[in-house]
């Protein structure tokens, strides 16, 4: 075993977290995959694209693995589930993001302008580098962005299929014949200091690996959460929640919408939906107090921003003046920060309009942890069209302009990730 300490060593984690089934266990205990195409098929899997994962006991001189046949092995799994774990994961703190909401809350488009942006934002703005871990692991939410920004017909109507409870989102472990268990599989990204951040000579501390975890909103519905259901329960080890409220479902606040937007989803009934979103909510919490240990009556430590999404929609009931720059450049650094409290501000603006419309969402948030902030998001900046012959909405990738999509991240980044953002504090120059 020191032998094996000796070669994988290599300022690694101390103790790695499998993103999937929550395993706790140290670099040494990490199985590897077998690259040999002649190798059996992994038992726990059940897919004969999956190859036998193992335990080593050889290397080559590059520190990588040898299969049963000899073959250099490259990745690597977590010991109890056998999923693949990227190997950010053995090198940098990871950042847990869980992001819930309604069918149809607009998930997936936020989703891709969400990740879209921050390839542009954080190295443009804030002298950090946001790339995928491993290709291979977020190869839908690749697709959802070349859908959206890559797509080489910009004038055709596209849409972004809602999250289903089953499909290529989820992975599937057979423990035994009696014993197969459900997960969620997340997306990677790592965010890593640039050579002109102020703290590149701390990037090995300073990296996260963040990992975004996504649900169809039917999920969360009462006795989903079960044994061999297990694809809610990152919820409970979250760093940051990510609630999607979408005023489109409320019928109060879809009225309110009707008189300032000509939107299909507040003006046709075709393409209108009603959603008790609380509801999802107080099932998302009752999921946490159970899996994270809590009382009835407990605050949770865990942060919570509720996105208010379809700001295009209804961002005349707020403000009828150019939305406000969050980012400013720092007068000490020359480099430009994330100015929280324009967010902050922003926050109290939407707050005070959902106590108008929607007052029980925010004292469901508010009641169950005192780390609360409100962020308006367009993830398209434009309002969809409906089609009568598919009965369906759609949006030209041409049209596509997302506004404030990449902040919840990059704002939870800066206040709960020890500063790999840099901010402006309310405290400091509005300007």
């Amino acid at each position: 075993m020191s032998d094996l300490k000796q070669v994988i060593e290599h300022d690694l984690e101390k103790q790695i977290i499998c993103p999937y089934c929550w395993n706790g266990f140290a670099p040494e205990e990490t199985y590897w995959i077998s690259e040999h195409p002649e190798v059996q098929p992994d038992p726990l899997l059940g897919n004969v694209d999956e190859k036998m994962r193992f335990l080593p006991s050889r290397f080559d001189l590059m520190g990588n693995a040898l299969d049963e046949r000899g073959a250099v092995c490259q990745e690597l799994a977590c010991p109890r589930c056998h999923l693949l774990i990227p190997r950010a994961c053995f090198e940098m703190k990871s950042f847990f993001t869980s992001i819930v909401g309604t069918p149809s809350s607009g998930k997936s488009y936020f989703l891709s302008a969400l990740t879209w942006q921050l390839r542009k934002i954080l190295p443009r703005y804030l002298e950090l580098s946001f790339a995928d871990a491993d290709p291979k692991l977020n190869k839908i939410i690749n697709e959802y962005e070349r859908l959206q920004f890559f797509n080489p017909d910009k004038d055709k109507y596209v849409k972004i299929e809602k999250t289903e409870e089953e499909g290529d989102i989820y992975s599937t472990v057979r423990y035994s014949e009696e014993n197969i268990v459900t997960y969620p599989s997340p997306f990677f990204f790592t965010v890593r200091p640039t050579m002109n951040h102020p703290k590149t000579e701390m990037g090995r501390t300073m990296s996260r690996l963040v990992t975004l975890y996504d649900n169809a909103g039917e999920s969360f519905d009462p006795g989903k959460d079960i044994a061999t259901n297990q694809v809610t329960r990152h919820l409970a080890k979250a760093n940051a929640i990510f609630f999607l409220y979408d005023p489109t479902q409320d019928p109060l606040f879809r009225d309110a919408c009707a008189a300032v937007s000509d939107d299909p989803q507040v003006c046709n009934t075709k393409a209108m939906r009603d959603d008790r979103q609380e509801i999802i909510f107080n099932n998302m919490t009752t999921l946490i107090r159970k899996h994270a240990g809590l009382a009835q009556a407990e605050k949770h430590d865990c942060p919570i921003v509720v996105i208010v999404t379809k700001f295009d929609v209804w961002k005349p009931l707020i403000t009828d003046k150019d939305f406000p720059e969050p980012y400013v450049e720092h007068p000490g650094t020359g480099m430009k920060h994330l100015h929280t409290g324009v967010v902050e501000r922003v926050s109290g603006k939407v707050r005070d309009l959902l106590l108008e419309y929607s007052p029980a969402i925010v004292a469901a948030a508010e009641g169950f942890t005192d780390q609360v902030v409100f962020v308006p998001v367009s993830a398209t900046g434009v309002s969809p069209k409906f089609d009568e012959e598919r009965a369906e909405l759609g949006i030209r990738p041409v049209d596509i302009k997302p506004v404030w999509a990449e902040v919840p991240l990059v704002y939870a980044l800066a206040k709960w990730s020890d500063g790999i953002v840099g901010t402006f504090s309310p405290s400091e120059s509005d300007s």
